[in-house]
């Protein structure tokens, strides 16, 4: 706004005083503008990346459901396809029942797998407290332990309340402050087991994989029990051991009997298998792991699951001297072409 010249001089100076004023409440309004405007900015920003980090969260998080689901779908299948296998009318391309460990790949995902025979596991419900011993030694059970543990299991398992020498019953949970005691019946399950008096859970754990309750008989048969249980037994050689689990695999293939084992004293030798397998399971990929087992009867073409568990040992899954020994045998890719076990479960 220009200034009249024919103001006075006084005038004049007051009016250029005016606009100079006016020129710096414009300049204090403008920059408090700008410091709005740079304060919405660093709003909004902070906004986008928190919601940007959500995103990523749950993109991780599915990410991590989908390769769950996958390694579970690869367990699942794994368990089929082994209870088709066992069963192979072909013993050539037929799968081992006694423990050995196996690969197989199912979509992209390795697994690796043990099938076992319940016959050659120890029923803790029929084992002789011979058997049971035998057993919780090859779990790592210390020698202070293995006393009793089984008696603990033999009053856990019995009809009576009264006490063994190195046992537990009712007063002896409740001194422990435990809420239960025995149940003075057999197991019905084997997660029972673990509640016994004195059974620590890694040792639950590491016992797992070698008893079970549905032998139903005081005994295993050497034809399909796992080297290692073989190997634990009172008054074995190990080297006739191994000597028969080589023999017992190439007599199995060729479709005739296991050689006999000399059988050690107060352990039953069963001559007979049944129908119903243990399947141990373990699917790996972009490293991730999912281990499982099932207990499944095969009934014609129909699988009955008796069992299915989670949390299996690691350690069940490395590769031992036998396994390496079974040579193309141990690889289910390289030679195993069956057909697909879908109709096992139907």
């Amino acid at each position: 706004m220009p200034c009249p010249k024919t103001f006075p001089d006084r005038y004049r100076f007051i009016f250029l005083r005016y606009l100079l004023d006016l020129s710096k409440v414009r300049v204090r309004q403008t920059g408090v503008a700008l410091i709005l405007v740079l304060w919405l900015v660093a709003l909004l920003s902070l906004m986008a990346a928190s919601f940007g980090l959500g995103i990523r969260r749950e993109a991780s998080l599915a990410t991590i459901q989908v390769q769950q689901a996958r390694l579970l779908a690869a367990c699942e299948a794994g368990v089929n396809y082994a209870a088709f296998m066992v069963r192979h009318p072909d013993t050539v391309l037929q799968w081992p029942a006694d423990g050995t460990l196996l690969h197989w790949q199912w979509m992209g995902v390795q697994l690796r797998l043990r099938v076992v025979n319940e016959t050659g596991k120890v029923d803790i419900n029929q084992a002789s407290p011979a058997l049971l011993q035998a057993v919780l030694r090859l779990a790592g059970a210390e020698d202070a332990e293995v006393g009793n543990l089984t008696d603990s299991i033999l009053d856990w398992r019995d009809g009576d309340r009264l006490r063994r020498l190195h046992g537990a019953e009712l007063p002896d949970y409740v001194a422990a402050g435990l809420a239960y005691g025995p149940s003075d019946r057999p197991f019905q399950s084997l997660d029972e087991l673990a509640m016994v008096l004195g059974m620590k859970p890694s040792l639950f754990a590491r016992v797992l994989p070698w008893v079970t309750i549905f032998n139903r008989r005081n005994g295993i048969n050497p034809a399909v029990a796992p080297v290692e249980l073989l190997r634990s037994l009172p008054g074995m050689d190990p080297q006739q051991v191994d000597l028969f689990v080589r023999a017992r695999q190439q007599l199995q293939k060729a479709g005739q009997d296991a050689l006999s084992l000399s059988q050690p004293e107060n352990i039953p030798f069963l001559g007979n298998t049944g129908d119903i397998y243990s399947i141990f399971v373990q699917a790996n990929a972009h490293g991730r792991k999912l281990a499982l087992y099932a207990v499944v009867n095969v009934v014609a073409e129909r699988l009955d699951y008796l069992l299915w568990r989670s949390g299996v040992p690691n350690s069940l899954f490395t590769e031992t001297v036998e396994d390496r020994g079974n040579g193309p045998g141990a690889d289910a890719n390289s030679v195993r072409k069956a057909a697909s076990p879908a109709a096992m479960t139907r």
